[in-house]
């Protein structure tokens, strides 16, 4: 069977049903470039605020520039429980960023969100999931729902049943209850078998997809549309690349650590090309998880934490890079 396929919805066309996940600090544009190179077929934003988006604030929007593959990407957004503002901040979006595909956020646990009754608080009330959805369908673009299972307690028959009576065209299960956060060992992949019988929708598993091992059994185990991969892409944005090559052959190359040190001087690289900054301070976690398996790997990791500019990170390099032929 053919796994690896692309995917269709609104005025989108993915390359793949791969996606890299919304991550908050992680998903920026150098990174959204860097999976796309190894094979993402679709990335999402980091989470953009709905209040921010209606003031029109620069700090806000610089988080939605979609810029480097406008129809490949999707501007993720959260915010109260007021679908009319949805749908407004969807309109501006579409204005400046002429976006093709909303990415609602009903699944984020980070407290600072829960307190304003956004993110996965939203999960309480499976209607106001389904009115926030049609607000921003309204407006003119493709929805995407990015859930959990539910907040305190397992209510995904009802969030599955609203989102399927919605507009929703996507449907984007992260297979953790909100009270997990993101601990290791809680992903339980079962809900995916719920929710496929629940809608005919398509539906995208995310949750502790790590290797192309469990990518395979996900799909062939649960009749989803597609994966989302988000932490298990900061390490190994070529994971995307395993994925395809193992659901087609069988088979798959992991980089040698030489070459794990060219890809981390390629995204420093990288990063200072987008951004036009000198400083390498907000890649610094993803550049130190890209590095492992070799002799001398933690003090690399230590001295990576402190790097500020890419020449600190080229010292680095120089000093390390004997220790992996």
């Amino acid at each position: 069977m053919d796994f690896i396929k692309p995917l269709s919805f609104g005025q989108i066309t993915t390359s793949n049903n791969l996606i890299l996940a919304p991550l908050a600090g992680y998903s920026h544009t150098s990174m959204r470039m860097m999976n796309r190179k190894f094979g993402a077929g679709y990335t999402v934003t980091e989470m953009v605020s709905v209040a921010g988006v209606l003031r029109e604030s620069p700090k806000t929007l610089r988080y939605a520039d979609i810029s480097d593959a406008p129809n490949a990407t999707s501007i993720q957004i959260f915010g109260k429980d007021k679908p009319q503002e949805f749908y407004e901040a969807s309109k501006i979006l579409q204005k400046i960023f002429n976006v093709k595909s909303i990415n609602i956020n009903f699944g984020c646990p980070a407290p600072k969100v829960l307190k304003t009754g956004a993110g996965s608080r939203l999960l309480e009330d499976p209607q106001k999931i389904a009115d926030i959805v049609n607000a921003v369908k309204d407006s003119g673009v493709s929805v995407e729902a990015k859930i959990r299972c539910g907040f305190s307690s397992d209510n995904l028959d009802a969030i599955i049943s609203a989102l399927d009576k919605s507009s929703v065209d996507v449907i984007m299960l992260h297979c953790r209850l909100t009270s997990d956060r993101f601990r290791h060992g809680t992903a339980q992949w079962d809900y995916f078998r719920r929710a496929r019988n629940l809608t005919s929708k398509l539906l995208i598993a995310n949750g502790d997809i790590k290797t192309p091992e469990d990518a395979l059994h996900v799909f062939k185990e649960y009749q989803v549309d597609g994966l989302m991969i988000g932490r298990g892409a900061i390490a190994k944005p070529y994971l995307f690349k395993q994925i395809q090559d193992y659901c087609s052959t069988g088979a798959y190359t992991t980089p040698s650590h030489q070459e794990l040190i060219a890809l981390l001087k390629e995204y420093a690289e990288l990063w200072i090309e987008v951004t036009g900054s000198e400083s390498v301070r907000p890649l610094r976690g993803a550049l130190m998880s890209l590095v492992s398996g070799f002799e001398g790997v933690s003090k690399m990791r230590s001295a990576l934490s402190q790097c500020m500019t890419l020449d600190d990170i080229y010292l680095v390099i120089q000093e390390y890079e004997t220790l992996v032929i």
